[in-house]
């Protein structure tokens, strides 16, 4: 990827990403198969799936988030 682009968004995914893509202030609780779904996200947008998996998770009174929930806000987004 070129220079500018690696520091536009971030380098390439590391633990130090992944890490952060997984923000403890969260009131959702994510499982480990949900967080391992998203941290095959690439590190770029993984911070918007991750809003908009918590908001749908939210609106329909989820308490945790797996990797069916993951899926299940994909196919709600038409993605």
């Amino acid at each position: 990827m070129e220079d500018h682009l690696l520091e536009i968004f971030g380098g390439h995914d590391t633990k130090e990403v992944i890490t952060r893509g997984i923000s403890a202030d969260s009131d959702l609780n994510w499982t480990k198969d949900g967080q391992a779904e998203l941290n095959k996200i690439p590190g770029f947008v993984r911070g918007k799936v991750k809003r908009n998996t918590e908001k749908f998770a939210r609106d329909r009174g989820f308490k945790e988030i797996n990797a069916e929930v993951l899926y299940a806000a994909k196919e709600a987004v038409g993605a």
